[in-house]
């Protein structure tokens, strides 16, 4: 910290907290140490606490809780050196969006408060800029965001939990937020608004704030900035799209913890319970997660394995390829219709991520289990995504005479499928 810095921000469950529930110590400074504490606000735990008599430049000081007290979940120490140089917080302070905000995969709170899931979402990111003079503190400053009301627009409450969120709202690693204050989850680079994709959300206004509470209070106040969410939005509202996008472009070295970090509870227990690399999990625990389709669990579950595949990680043994398909298609039998259709949008994935030279023998393999219920899909009065479920089952290999006869029911009918039924059974339009 600076050499003008006051003292260091110390979290005290207390709301009594007194100078003998703390200690400083340092052995570069020789003088008696004694402390004061400056409650910041009256209702805020976050509390400074000051040498009396300031710091000493290049000294190093610890600070301890030294009372007993029950489990809690900050720390109990903090040590800080001493910089030679003072700073002035003086300088313009600016909230920054992205140029366009994108369809982005999130995690969210279950309606349950309890567990999160993943979703698609917009997300306008943004970062804070700050005068020169603080880069070198910029990760221990204190940021904060508040989404202004605007005329007309519907309300927020404080008790946000589920999603689809009604209003757009700030947000943070699975967190929701008003704002209030200084915030220790947000960061000069972590920050966003997010909104439900579908109904139009409109315009938002967004007001920034920058603080360095171990120098001075209060904080610096950014212009507001207009945004919006509507307006050129990157990518489309698609689960495997945007998936596939954060987990090949955001962190192409390191796709294993993206798709932890996102995915979470919605991948392969082994994977998501134990921290060890995806290549690592057993390929009965990936027909587990196959054959049970809830959320974004087929796509997450495909677009890992199409990384395992792609990058030859993974078992492409010709059992190993049906056993996960005959799992698949227990799983798109019972699933909803929104997860069966992710299912048929992540397998025509999948299949572009075998290598080139096998492509054709191991989709064979992986899709012949699945083809009766790609054929049922194909067989409904307006089914979804119908040449790429005439894709499947073509890759699928030869047809059964049972699934030969459904396939020529749909082509001797009149449905909207009855040209792609034709081309599965060979015969020209």
């Amino acid at each position: 910290m600076p050499k003008n810095a006051r003292g260091v921000m110390f979290y005290l469950a207390s709301r009594q907290p007194k100078v003998a529930d703390v200690e400083v110590t340092s052995s570069q400074d020789k003088r008696k140490l004694t402390l004061r504490i400056n409650r910041i606000s009256k209702d805020d735990a976050w509390v400074r606490l000051e040498p009396v008599q300031g710091f000493l430049p290049g000294a190093r000081y610890r600070f301890r809780f030294v009372s007993k007290h029950a489990a809690w979940s900050n720390p109990d120490e903090i040590s800080v050196t001493i910089d030679n140089e003072a700073v002035s917080t003086a300088g313009n302070y600016v909230v920054a969006p992205a140029s366009r905000p994108a369809h982005k995969v999130i995690v969210v709170p279950t309606s349950s408060g309890s567990c999160v899931e993943p979703v698609t979402a917009v997300v306008q990111e943004f970062t804070y800029s700050i005068p020169a003079s603080l880069q070198r503190y910029r990760d221990i400053l204190t940021y904060d965001a508040q989404l202004l009301p605007l005329p007309g627009a519907p309300k927020a409450t404080a008790h946000v939990l589920e999603w689809p969120l009604p209003v757009p709202v700030l947000y943070d690693n699975g967190n929701f937020s008003l704002g209030s204050g200084f915030s220790q989850r947000y960061d000069s680079r972590n920050n966003a608004i997010v909104a439900a994709c579908g109904p139009k959300q409109g315009r938002v206004r967004l007001v920034g704030f920058v603080g360095f509470p171990e120098v001075d209070r209060p904080a610096h106040r950014t212009p507001v900035v207009d945004i919006d969410l509507n307006r050129n939005a990157e990518g489309r509202c698609d689960a495997l799209d945007a998936l596939d996008a954060l987990v090949h472009s955001v962190n192409w070295r390191k796709p294993d913890a993206s798709l932890r970090e996102l995915c979470q509870g919605s991948l392969a227990r082994s994977f998501r319970d134990v921290d060890g690399p995806l290549r690592a999990v057993e390929s009965e625990a990936w027909e587990k997660e196959l054959s049970f389709l809830y959320a974004m669990s087929p796509t997450c579950n495909l677009v890992a394995l199409g990384h395992l595949w792609h990058t030859g990680q993974f078992d492409a043994r010709p059992q190993t390829l049906h056993l996960l398909g005959t799992a698949l298609e227990t799983g798109m039998r019972r699933a909803k219709r929104a997860q069966h259709d992710a299912a048929v949008r992540a397998l025509a994935y999948v299949i572009e991520q075998f290598p080139p030279p096998r492509r054709r023998t191991m989709a064979q393999q992986l899709l012949r289990p699945v083809q009766p219920v790609l054929v049922d899909a194909l067989a409904e009065p307006s089914p979804l995504r119908p040449d790429e479920l005439a894709h499947l089952i073509d890759l699928g290999g030869p047809l059964t005479p049972a699934l030969r006869r459904k396939v020529g029911l749909i082509a001797n009918g009149k449905t909207a499928t009855q040209a792609q039924a034709r081309r599965l059974l060979g015969i020209a339009d």
